[in-house]
């Protein structure tokens, strides 16, 4: 009974504790990338060397973008979505400044379902996630999670599963998985992708997923 006393009386002193009583509040989220490109999936001339380029992106705020569809490519997308290498996008978001809060940089998936965790925190200057990561092999296609807003209605999201969007960076030709494509000129907007390559009876399943999940940790 003495030990059941003692227990009720700690958790009414945490619950009664103020958040200052703790310390500074962090909001740090897990974020699973979700690879959903197989064989069954899509199956038309689906490739033996199927995998997602390093996952990239931003912790930002509403000023800013990775990028926007019917706009030109960036160099930093253009290059990412045709080979996968992330240096000159990377070198393009730091040029955001204070618009952006973190920059991510997570490995590739090895295969098209493979999962690749990863974490971050954020602040209420900076909501928004932004990522990108290249179909390949393909000509310059890529999937995105662009501007999603983690605090929508000023609460923090607790868990939400998202599809990524398939994108055609509109910079190299062709409609089949493969490197080796001329290039597009000039240069077409960013649309979503819509070729018979990725399409399972006219409809287009997700390539890939986000899974994001907030935690809290208090610092004294």
């Amino acid at each position: 009974m003495r030990h059941l006393l003692i227990i009720g009386i700690t958790l009414l002193y945490l619950t009664s504790c103020k958040k200052e009583e703790f310390g500074n509040e962090d909001i740090i989220y897990t974020i699973s990338f979700v690879g959903n490109w197989n064989n069954i999936n899509h199956p038309l001339n689906y490739p033996s060397d199927d995998h997602f380029s390093p996952i990239t992106g931003m912790i930002h705020n509403d000023k800013v973008s990775l990028f926007k569809k019917g706009s030109i490519a960036s160099s930093g997308i253009e290059i990412m979505s045709e080979s996968g290498n992330t240096t000159i996008l990377i070198s393009e978001i730091a040029q955001n400044g204070n618009n952006v809060f973190k920059t991510i940089k997570m490995s590739g998936a090895n295969t098209g379902i493979d999962t690749v965790k990863y974490q971050f925190d954020v602040n209420d200057s900076h909501t928004y996630i932004s990522l990108v990561s290249m179909i390949a092999p393909s000509p310059d296609w890529f999937v995105a999670l662009n501007n999603y807003n983690l605090k929508p209605n000023g609460e923090w999201i607790q868990k939400v599963t998202i599809p990524m969007l398939a994108y055609d960076a509109g910079t190299e030709e062709g409609i089949e998985y493969s490197y080796s494509n001329d290039d597009e000129i000039p240069k077409l907007p960013i649309t979503l992708l819509d070729v018979p390559t990725i399409k399972n009876e006219n409809s287009i399943k997700p390539l890939a997923y986000i899974i994001l999940e907030k935690y809290i940790v208090y610092n004294n």
